[in-house]
């Protein structure tokens, strides 16, 4: 899969550490495809609580086609408008509307939890894709983190946000 060409300094502001360099969006042919039982990724315009402007993340076992996406899969809410390479943003399990970065959470057939992760940014073009790597951890004590590796598809639409 072709890579993004970046060069990165990293500062870190609160729970989110951001990158201060350039990024160019090389190529994003593989867009939509994860790894590690999650093939497919996409990337979508969302809301944060209390109406600000939202990016989610959903990382799924199956094509993603009209309606809710299809169970099992990985989604992870970033409460920021805008994302850049070398981002890197917290989840933790708290409740949303507490955790100032967003949310991460891992659905099946019986409903969606909460999970703790990580997010690392290493491409983002509004209307065309990002890349990253999701780190959901398991376990009472985050004993087993999986590595998600990702190139995810622009869904287009805009949600009506409060």
């Amino acid at each position: 899969m072709p890579k993004a060409s970046c060069y990165l300094t990293n500062t870190t502001v609160g729970r989110v550490a951001r990158g201060a360099g350039r990024c160019l969006l090389a190529a994003l042919p593989a867009l939509g495809q994860a790894q590690d039982g999650y093939p497919y990724a996409y990337v979508q315009q969302d809301c944060a609580p209390r109406g600000g402007a939202a990016i989610a993340i959903v990382l799924t076992r199956a094509p993603w086609g009209e309606g809710p996406p299809p169970v099992p899969h990985y989604r992870a809410t970033v409460n920021r408008a805008e994302l850049r390479p070398g981002d890197m943003v917290w989840f933790d399990k708290t409740p949303f509307s507490k955790t100032p970065a967003g949310a991460a959470v891992r659905c099946e057939a019986r409903g969606c939890e909460p999970v703790d992760a990580r997010l690392r940014v290493t491409a983002f073009a509004r209307g065309q894709g990002l890349e990253g790597l999701l780190m959901p951890s398991t376990g009472p004590r985050r004993e087993q983190e999986l590595s998600l590796p990702f190139a995810a598809t622009w869904r287009p639409g805009r949600p009506a946000c409060d």
